[in-house]
């Protein structure tokens, strides 16, 4: 397995990203770049083409009347952004008082919302094949896992789950 560092950048093409929930047809056994990062006590990935920014937290406004999961909303370069927490629906712990975390924020594909999530840490852009992934039962949020030479296992999360969490236009 290869690793290697690139940036996270707006330029970088959406329309490729991985597809959200079907491990069954990868884009031709290529091997594809993923971000991993952790939340809690996990170690998760997502592909690095459907990240467009990481950011240090940003100020949140509050959504009046949003689900518990929605933090608000915040501007990142000139975008306004939902942020949601994936903690409660991935069972994992609060980060602890003394950490850092950041935002990770998805590339907009066609009409869906702007969508960011805060990340404890992130971690490194590996590249593996997507067939890699063993197909996971941890509820909607996470696709599969994948062992390979990494020093822990990473949960690939499913991008379109993360952006189908309401959001503050649906009334």
């Amino acid at each position: 397995m290869n690793l290697e560092t690139v940036s996270i950048s707006p330029e970088r093409p959406e329309a490729q990203s991985f597809p959200g929930s079907n491990l069954t047809e990868p884009a031709a056994h290529s091997p594809s770049r993923f971000l991993s990062f952790t939340i809690g006590g996990g170690r998760y990935c997502l592909p690095a083409d459907a990240v467009v920014e990481v950011s240090h937290p940003l100020e949140l406004a509050r959504v009046p009347k949003s689900p518990a999961n929605v933090l608000g909303v915040a501007s990142f370069t000139g975008e306004i952004a939902l942020v949601v927490d994936l903690r409660p629906l991935l069972n994992e712990s609060r980060p602890a008082a003394d950490s850092k975390p950041k935002l990770l924020r998805l590339a907009v594909v066609g009409e869906e919302s702007n969508v960011a999530f805060p990340v404890d840490s992130v971690g490194e852009v590996f590249s593996t094949d997507t067939a890699s992934f063993a197909p996971a039962g941890k509820g909607s949020l996470v696709i599969g896992t994948h062992n390979g030479a990494l020093s822990q296992p990473v949960s690939l999360l499913n991008q379109i789950a993360i952006r189908a969490i309401p959001n503050p236009r649906v009334t």
